[in-house]
């Protein structure tokens, strides 16, 4: 059993609950949806996933039951108090809740270690059976368990030499947790819930994740999946819901309408494609928008001379009046017109062409030709795009997230002007500090 619509409705009225709007708390309450995520999530057993804004916990129920273990990052302390409760009460699972990834919650006090823990008295074994007989057991002190001692009609009883071996007279032999003093390590929670503004947190407590699988607020969609992919290499796969028309503009190829900054900057980290479309009817509140998943496989970025945020700010300036050729469009970071001409002559692009053109290792390869900083003449850009192969590819994973690395407003597509304010918030480059991040999806 999963969050249903009236569960939810039942949790948001009895908590007095109510789903922020600025936040984008549209939790996801058909069974059948998470079912489809989850699916479409491709998960291992024992796999640990991260989870933006994980609501009422219906998405985290699912990947609970599907065999995970699940990073849960929740922006809203209110919804943080009921997620532990809701899980429980659908899988049993308890949670272990941190605040932030350097001050967890404390754990209830354990006793002080002395020299070595007092002897856990542990029973004889379960009681004999009439008619056979077994060895006596062994006293053990290591806090364990001792094993059953099995006797059936099949086995004759031992003779009384190994009956002398095991006899109490015999001290037991100290265990190496009696010897050291060390207590035996907890096992790793299954979930664990970290308070916070996903935009915030630049490392992940616990265990090493290898997803994101999450039902992402759409107002800060595309800039939450971009920090994560660029903070957290170890997250090799990601499945995001967001608003349907952010969806097809994040797995737009070259030359499409709506290929634009989000799908250059997605491009760079892998290989996206959507996953699926849904209805409104899915989420609680019912949101004024469609949603669809999109599905990202991580690759190497392509080879480059300069670093990301250098590619990416030519993908800014590039798509920052669609109007524009590529040599208006990149005469401030050239210098003028005619050294960006001659960077893009030298990486094999008409100057006359659109930034909506290029694909992200066109973009790669027109950066390095341009070279590092602003006002390079034709001859410099010539020079960085010749020795490009002889740099350091790798050189394009580096920095932090930023403004350089997800853009300051430059970066959106040109539409967003004609659009209004809601087109670039569907962009989700408009760098405006911390956005809230934690509910399910946006209104």
């Amino acid at each position: 059993m999963g969050v249903t619509p009236s569960l939810a409705r039942a949790a948001v009225q009895r908590m007095g609950l109510r789903p922020a709007k600025h936040l984008g708390q549209n939790f996801v309450v058909d069974p059948g949806t998470v079912r489809r995520i989850v699916a479409a999530a491709h998960l291992r057993p024992g796999e640990h996933v991260v989870e933006v804004g994980p609501g009422l916990g219906s998405l985290t129920v699912g990947l609970l039951t599907a065999g995970a273990s699940v990073l849960a990052i929740e922006i809203d302390p209110a919804l943080a108090a009921a997620l532990p409760g809701m899980v429980a009460e659908l899988t049993g699972v308890a949670t272990h809740t941190l605040h932030d990834a350097v001050h967890p919650t404390p754990s209830p006090a354990l006793p002080p270690a002395s020299s070595g823990p007092a002897p856990v008295p542990v029973s004889s074994g379960p009681a004999p059976v009439p008619g056979f007989s077994g060895p006596a057991p062994v006293p053990v002190s290591s806090g364990r368990a001792a094993p059953p001692v099995l006797s059936s009609p099949a086995f004759p009883a031992a003779p009384s030499g190994a009956a002398e071996l095991s006899s109490p007279a015999l001290p037991p032999a100290p265990s190496s947790l009696a010897l050291s003093g060390a207590r035996p390590a907890p096992e790793a929670p299954r979930l664990t819930l970290l308070v916070a503004d996903a935009l915030g947190v630049e490392t992940l407590p616990g265990r090493a994740a290898s997803a994101l699988v999450a039902n992402l607020p759409y107002a800060v969609a595309v800039k939450v999946l971009l920090a994560f992919l660029e903070r957290f290499e170890t997250i090799r796969r990601a499945l995001v819901m967001v608003q349907a028309e952010v969806a097809e503009r994040l797995v737009a190829r070259p030359g499409s309408r709506v290929y634009g900054v989000p799908s250059v900057k997605l491009a760079w980290w892998g290989e996206a494609r959507l996953a699926g479309r849904f209805g409104r009817a899915a989420f609680y509140p019912v949101p004024r928008v469609d949603s669809a998943l999109v599905y990202v496989e991580r690759r190497d970025p392509p080879a480059c001379s300069v670093s990301r945020e250098r590619v990416f700010s030519v993908v800014d300036a590039a798509f920052a009046t669609r109007r524009k050729t590529l040599r208006s469009a990149l005469a401030p970071l050239a210098g003028g017109p005619a050294g960006a001409e001659a960077a893009l002559r030298a990486a094999g692009i008409d100057p006359a062409a659109r930034g909506e053109t290029l694909a992200v290792a066109d973009f790669a390869r027109l950066a390095s030709c341009l070279g590092d900083g602003a006002g390079l003449d034709g001859e410099a850009g010539r020079a960085g795009c010749a020795d490009r192969g002889g740099r350091d590819a790798g050189a394009g994973r580096a920095g932090p997230v930023g403004s350089g690395a997800l853009g300051d407003g430059a970066g959106l597509d040109g539409e967003a002007g004609r659009a209004g304010c809601a087109d670039a918030a569907l962009e989700g480059i408009v760098d405006q500090g911390a956005v809230g991040a934690g509910g399910d999806a946006s209104g």
